[in-house]
């Protein structure tokens, strides 16, 4: 199996609903006591926004 990335932070009510329904999918298929191989990294939706460079690296060049 893949690892999935996530990128969540966005609002936390978000990352929460995603992350669970990941759970509850892939639980359907590896057993709902696994957990599938995923990274979640959670941003700083402010400098998102700010799309400013020079004060965030996530933000897209």
């Amino acid at each position: 199996m893949k690892t999935l990335g996530m990128i969540g932070g966005t609002s936390w009510h978000s990352t929460i609903a995603y992350y669970r329904l990941i759970k509850e999918l892939v639980g359907e298929v590896i057993g709902a006591d696994q957990n599938p191989p995923l990274m979640l990294y959670s941003i700083n939706i402010q400098l998102m926004r700010e799309q400013n460079k020079e004060k965030n690296y996530f933000c897209l060049k």
